[in-house]
């Protein structure tokens, strides 16, 4: 097979399987493993090709692409560029709204990590400082998406596009890591839509099939 996925598990890469899936392309998934649930196993570098020995990593026939946004983007450009998953293409409104939640997910959403890495690298009562102060960020941009979920099945339009692709991933994990949550006294059901949008994504078949191909993806909301 010419169109090959280099999957971490738990990672990022879910998004760009999700797409693939969506777009009903064939792919082969080379599925690789954290070491003690943390960097990749370094066959990841040695197999892919990517000099980062990150994932995702894409390769499909002649094109070589690392980063999620890239490969999702490039993935409906290449291959479903009539299709509205980038939004109407008559639309520059709802277009713009989804490259702006494209980068949202990447940028603003990042905040979780912040509050992760102290957690796998530092000292339990530096991570919780860090914790908190970053608290206010992680429930901003759940505050965001909540707001753009009320009365909405999905974040731009009333069907899926990339803005879902890529965020639902970055809720789902701010939601299962519990960064800025639990330990500020709030509960994943104070934001009610996003959960509903997060387990409506789930349900999806594109995105059972990613699972049923055995990607290992911990993070899937199912209550």
């Amino acid at each position: 097979m010419s169109r090959v996925l280099y999957y971490l598990e738990d990672s990022r890469a879910f998004r760009v399987a999700w797409a693939l899936e969506e777009l009903e392309l064939d792919y082969d998934l080379k599925h690789y493993r954290r070491i003690q649930g943390k960097r990749a196993e370094p066959t990841l570098k040695s197999e892919s090709g990517n000099p980062l020995g990150k994932s995702p990593y894409l390769v499909d026939s002649d094109v070589q692409l690392g980063e999620s946004a890239a490969q999702v983007k490039y993935l409906i450009q290449r291959y479903a560029p009539e299709s509205s998953l980038l939004g109407p293409v008559d639309d520059w409104q709802k277009r713009g709204d989804v490259e702006a939640w494209i980068s949202f997910s990447e940028g603003m959403m990042v905040h979780t990590l912040a509050a992760i890495y102290p957690r796998w690298f530092s000292d339990a009562s530096s991570a919780s400082q860090i914790e908190a102060k970053m608290t206010p960020n992680i429930q901003n941009n759940l505050n965001a998406l909540e707001s753009a979920l009320a009365g909405n099945d999905y974040l731009v339009g009333d069907s899926l596009t990339a803005a879902d692709l890529m965020c639902v991933f970055s809720a789902e994990y701010t939601l299962y890591m519990d960064t800025g949550i639990s330990s500020d006294g709030k509960k994943k059901q104070d934001w009610p839509n996003t959960l509903a949008w997060l387990k409506r994504c789930a349900q999806r078949p594109a995105y059972q099939r990613v699972l049923q191909k055995g990607a290992t993806h911990k993070f899937t909301v199912t209550d």
